[in-house]
């Protein structure tokens, strides 16, 4: 057999790849928008907690972006209750001291 019909043989004899693989057979994926918030302490590293917002929504806006993602968000302002105490399901996004 020559090396162009080896190589195709074993492309078409290739297994589908993946990037990743579901743990438990369960998709990964969020069941509807992720809501979120951010902590209002903000960081000492950053001059303002505009600058944290922009840059949070913006990333979060870039994981929606592409077209094979299912994920969106949705940002509810800003709070002073950390995620561990308000048992609201909301994602608080915040800087450890």
């Amino acid at each position: 057999m020559t090396r162009p019909a080896l190589l195709l043989a074993a492309l078409a004899a290739s297994a589908p790849a993946m990037a990743w693989t579901p743990n438990n057979n369960y998709d990964a994926v969020w069941p509807g928008a992720l809501p979120w918030r951010l902590h209002n302490g903000g960081s000492a590293s950053i001059p303002t907690l505009a600058t944290v917002e922009s840059v949070l929504q913006s990333s979060m806006d870039t994981w929606s972006d592409p077209t094979c993602s299912a994920f969106s968000h949705s940002y509810n302002g800003r709070t002073g209750t950390s995620s561990s105490a308000n048992g609201d399901n909301t994602t608080v996004m915040g800087f450890l001291a």
